[in-house]
């Protein structure tokens, strides 16, 4: 029987233990939070109510961010596109501007060999009129504008 008794104080220690334990946490809990605990809980709230407000702030603060960061994407690319056309119509004036001086350059030589070849008309026609007065060089002689060869008188 000595063993039977053993097992029944082994089972009766374990009961025990477990019914301690059992009223110490419904002890525990029935007491509900203490004065400072309040305080504690009180704090971490304002301090989540102040973490959420700041958060809705930052969170405005982004979005208006990100609306600047896109209309400023919009500038670029407007730019970029303005920058291009002007580039563009720089080499164009570029190019017109050397086809004007390639005209102009082929405009004064046209210009020049006309006025050769008007003082050497002019030349050959006073030759002929006048073949003993002679003219210097660089200068052009009267020649009468009817064509009959008469001089006009002065």
């Amino acid at each position: 029987m000595a063993t039977g008794t053993t097992g029944l104080l082994r089972g009766w220690r374990l009961s025990a233990w477990v019914a301690v334990l059992v009223l110490g946490g419904l002890w525990g809990c029935s007491r509900g939070p203490s004065s400072g605990q309040a305080e504690r809980i009180r704090a971490m709230e304002s301090r989540i109510e102040q973490l959420v407000s700041d958060f809705q702030v930052v969170a405005e603060a982004r979005d208006q961010a990100r609306e600047r960061i896109t209309a400023l994407e919009e500038q670029v690319a407007t730019l970029t596109a303005v920058t291009r056309e002007r580039d563009q119509l720089r080499e164009h004036v570029a190019k017109l501007e050397h086809e004007r001086d390639i005209a102009n350059t082929r405009c004064e030589r046209l210009r020049k060999g006309f006025l050769n070849l008007l003082t050497e008309d002019d030349t050959l026609a006073a030759e002929r009129v006048l073949p003993a007065t002679k003219v210097p060089k660089g200068q052009v002689p009267a020649v009468a504008a009817s064509g009959s060869g008469e001089l006009p008188q002065e």
